[in-house]
């Protein structure tokens, strides 16, 4: 059985198609290079190269001549500066305690914390935990800057045995303490 004969074009007229779709691309590509400036000279380049008047004329050329003016070139602006910006504010002073031993007192310094009145008591440990309490002290108010102190009546029994002095965030008697220091 004989295939049915297809129809075909001659190969001279599907190469001349070929062509044919292949110059709109190639048309494209060639508006997008000029679009983008593909080849520009940097303007800033200009002034640098030597000018075409001073390149020697090959032989049986004619000199051109020099340009009258050169041509103008405008610099490009300067980026706007950048804004400064305020030094971000210095971080809040960590939390300290101090401690003054007299004779029967004890003088408690602290700076850093939140201000208010702050519970002082005398734990076996820092934990705040109640089960370990032995004393409280008294409170102790802090200004508005995180800064205070005050003189509290401490038995000379308390000192050095491994106790600690802990203080207490505003409103607290217990619980994990602001600060502790061993006396």
């Amino acid at each position: 059985m004989r295939r049915p004969h297809r129809l075909s074009l001659p190969t001279c007229v599907i190469h001349r198609w070929k062509v044919v779709l292949r110059l709109p691309a190639t048309v494209g590509c060639a508006v997008l290079l000029a679009l983008c400036g593909c080849g520009q000279v940097d303007a800033s380049r200009l002034a640098e190269a030597p000018s075409s008047a001073h390149v020697q004329p090959g032989r049986g050329a004619s000199p051109t001549p020099a340009p009258t003016a050169p041509a103008k070139v405008t610099p490009p602006s300067p980026a706007p500066p950048t804004p400064t910006q305020a030094p971000p504010p210095a971080p809040p002073p960590s939390p300290t305690i101090s401690l003054a031993f007299g004779s029967g007192s004890v003088t408690v310094a602290v700076a850093g914390i939140a201000n208010g009145g702050h519970e002082v008591h005398v734990h076996r440990d820092c934990s705040g935990n109640p089960n370990l309490h032995i004393t409280t002290l008294g409170d102790l108010f802090v200004n508005a800057d995180g800064s205070g102190s005050r003189t509290f009546s401490l038995a000379p029994s308390l000192r050095g045995r491994g106790f600690d002095l802990l203080v207490y965030p505003p409103g607290a008697s217990q619980g994990p303490p602001t600060l502790c220091t061993g006396i």
